[in-house]
């Protein structure tokens, strides 16, 4: 069990504030770079647990050029459905 000595609740309210003093376009792109790096993180951890070699560096680039373009195509998409 961890115990909380209110360390850890500091840091994320003061990630909190940080977060929320950014333009709606810094959070979107914050959001944006956490959410590929999320997925493309998740791609190598998989590829590890199969036991599958790690990417070239030129592989993971590659990978998380794909991440981005289908972030942003599904974006684009969920904006044309947002829109009335």
């Amino acid at each position: 069990m961890l115990i909380n000595d209110g360390k850890l609740d500091a840091l994320v309210k003061k990630a909190m504030a940080a977060f929320n003093t950014l333009s709606p376009e810094e959070q979107r792109a914050h959001r944006r770079e956490q959410s590929i790096s999320w997925a493309v993180e998740q791609s190598l951890m998989s590829r590890f647990e199969h036991g599958k070699p790690d990417l070239t560096p030129e592989e993971e680039m590659d990978l998380r050029q794909r991440v981005a373009d289908a972030y942003d195509h599904r974006r684009a998409e969920q904006k044309d459905i947002d829109e009335p």
